[in-house]
């Protein structure tokens, strides 16, 4: 599997499972009797936080390049 899909695939993962997260952290703090600001925002703030830390997470990673081949020029 070369790097791309590995990226690709990790993305696909993830970010599924930080929806979910936020969903169950929504009806968590709705049952717990939070009014909807705090139930409403405060998963969607959390979750948007984390898909640009992911983003720049994968971004850095697929800007890293081996030095096992001769450089291209732009």
């Amino acid at each position: 599997m070369n790097r791309p899909l590995i990226l690709l695939f990790v993305l696909l993962v993830t970010v599924p499972l930080l929806v979910g997260a936020a969903g169950v952290a929504s009806l968590l703090l709705l049952r717990a009797g939070y009014g909807v600001l705090v139930w409403g925002l405060v998963p969607f703030l959390v979750l948007l936080l984390l898909a640009g830390v992911l983003a720049v997470v994968i971004g850095k990673a697929a800007r890293v390049t081996r030095d096992d081949g001769p450089k291209r020029e732009r």
